[in-house]
């Protein structure tokens, strides 16, 4: 499936800010955003700002109901420059079986909310960025190598494979977009799905092994190929072998070809407090 027509609609150039699993911490969410120059009491957005999450802003944390109305409001506050993508945990309240059981319960506005968001678009599973050096495709696991081929059959350009994915919501084949991997079904697969593929055995491994090259750069959570937590690698020698791990910032940077899949999931756990910050791109547009 490869959309025809231009490549979309240019919403902002100035900074895009990509974000990592929020888990249900207001205050991370609330410190990332001043850090980014919103404003402090009420996270506004500075004009120049547009920031994409890559899913996951709920569960884990001690304050998933506070994220979740601070980031109603700023889609409210802010269209089009607040970008909102499905994790596999906001997955949960979208299909009639969810696929893993999860301790923790909702209340009943805040998954309202997250429904509401997927059932009018505020909510997708892609976004593309325009970058001053290449083009990215933002999703929550990444674009598997066998997923995009096989799905999405092969877009050659990040626009073109972020509307595909997003054209699957609200049809007949929007399971599909639930695929599980390795993560949830104990089999590595090349055809793990965007809200569901290991960042190192399934998403970077699947575009090392096979001949083709990755049509443009990748950026996700969910997973990670080094687990900070024990500062262990979660991934085959030859994914380390070229992996770039920048601590401070908690990003792993993983070239394939000319272009590269970043991770950027910090893994705030139950507790947050680590050292992490989002992704930047300078002179960047979101392609709608």
């Amino acid at each position: 499936m490869q959309p025809g027509g231009d490549e979309g609609v240019a919403v902002a150039v100035g900074r895009v800010a990509v974000l990592g699993d929020i888990g249900g911490h207001a205050a991370e969410l609330t410190r990332v955003l001043t850090g980014l120059g919103a404003d402090p009491r009420t996270c506004a957005l500075p004009d120049d700002l547009t920031v994409v999450q890559v899913g996951d802003l709920i569960h884990r944390g001690p304050d998933t109901p506070g994220v979740v109305r601070l980031v109603d409001r700023l889609m409210t506050d802010h269209p089009g420059r607040w970008v909102q993508l499905a994790g596999n945990h906001e997955a949960q309240y979208l299909t009639e079986e969810p696929r893993f059981v999860w301790r923790e319960k909702l209340d009943r506005a805040t998954v309202r909310t997250v429904q509401d968001w997927w059932r009018d678009g505020r909510m997708q599973v892609a976004a593309a960025i325009a970058g001053p050096t290449d083009d990215w495709l933002v999703t929550h696991a990444g674009l598997t190598r066998g997923y995009w081929s096989t799905v999405l059959a092969a877009p050659t350009a990040a626009p073109y494979a972020a509307r595909a994915l997003n054209g699957l919501i609200g049809t007949v084949h929007e399971p599909v977009l639930f695929h599980g991997g390795v993560l949830i079904d104990g089999v590595v697969s090349t055809t793990a799905g965007p809200l569901w593929a290991a960042a190192g055995d399934e998403l970077v491994a699947s575009w090392q092994q096979l001949p083709a090259e990755l049509p443009f750069s990748q950026l996700h959570g969910h997973s990670t190929v080094i687990d900070w937590q024990r500062d262990v690698w979660r991934a085959g020698p030859a994914v380390t072998a070229v992996a770039e791990v920048d601590r401070d910032r908690r990003h792993v940077t993983v070239p394939v070809g000319a272009h590269a899949v970043v991770g950027v999931d910090p893994c705030l756990g139950a507790v947050g407090g680590v050292r992490w910050e989002p992704f930047v791109l300078d002179g960047a547009r979101v392609i709608r």
